[in-house]
């Protein structure tokens, strides 16, 4: 029995969330077989180049526009990457942050 389905279930009345929401939530955790965690290849993408819009990563990396969004605006919340300016075709960018946990992983990957 999942806890997490029963709590939510008697707070909220049966919810339970949607299948593509569970699939693309255990995605972005997902390691591949390469060993390289989906976000740490978006970073490092992103540094490639002076910055990308969600459209031009996603056709980059050959996945779906929304599996890449997902992902951005994971990096986004975490700080890792931000917009460069209001227009929906914005460029995102690392920041500090990103550029620091791109490093570390570049690191470990190489140990």
């Amino acid at each position: 029995m999942d806890l997490w389905r029963t709590s939510l279930s008697d707070y909220h009345g049966g919810f339970e969330p949607s299948p593509a929401r569970s699939f693309c939530a255990s995605r972005t955790r997902a390691t591949p077989a390469s060993g390289i965690r989906p976000d740490s290849k978006v970073l490092s993408t992103i540094s490639d180049s002076s910055g990308l819009r969600i459209k031009d990563l996603s056709e980059m990396l050959q996945i779906p526009h929304q599996s890449t969004n997902a992902l951005v605006q994971y990096l986004k919340r975490k700080h890792l990457v931000e917009k460069m300016g209001q227009d929906l075709r914005a460029l995102y960018a690392l920041t500090e942050v990103g550029r620091a946990a791109l490093v570390e992983v570049t690191r470990r990957q190489a140990a």
